[in-house]
């Protein structure tokens, strides 16, 4: 029985030990691909730490050539609002000119029809008077 024993022992150590050898390849093997995908990712990492500074440095500069852009466009649009509130104080002014002479014209022309009227009304009052005078 003692021998039975000895060999269901041995049998169970050579089992584990078949086993432990196994889960330790099938574990060399996982973490050997692990540690590619690993090797890779500190790869990036390293790549993007160090590409990082330079890209802010150049997003600073590219945020300092925006602002003083949009500085200018604003300075340019405040000019420009500027000379159309003039211009369209001007036009308001020639507008209200026009209108003055516009006025004008209306009455100037109701004048000449009066005075063209009053000539043809002598017109007919000396044709009137040679033909009764004969």
């Amino acid at each position: 029985m003692i021998a039975t024993n000895a060999a269901l022992l041995t049998f169970a150590l050579g089992f584990l030990t078949l086993t432990a050898l196994l889960c330790a390849l099938l574990a060399r093997r996982v973490l050997g691909k692990a540690s590619v995908g690993i090797g890779a990712l500190e790869g990036n990492i390293t790549r993007v730490t160090n590409a990082t500074p330079g890209a802010m440095i150049r997003s600073r500069e590219r945020l300092k050539e925006l602002g003083s852009a949009t500085e200018h466009a604003l300075w340019s649009m405040t000019r420009f609002d500027r000379r159309i509130e003039a211009l369209r104080s001007a036009i308001a002014a020639r507008r209200v000119e026009l209108e003055k002479r516009r006025a004008t014209l209306v009455s100037a022309r109701s004048n000449v029809e009066r005075v063209k009227s009053g000539i043809r009304l002598l017109i007919r009052v000396i044709e009137l008077r040679r033909t009764i005078l004969g």
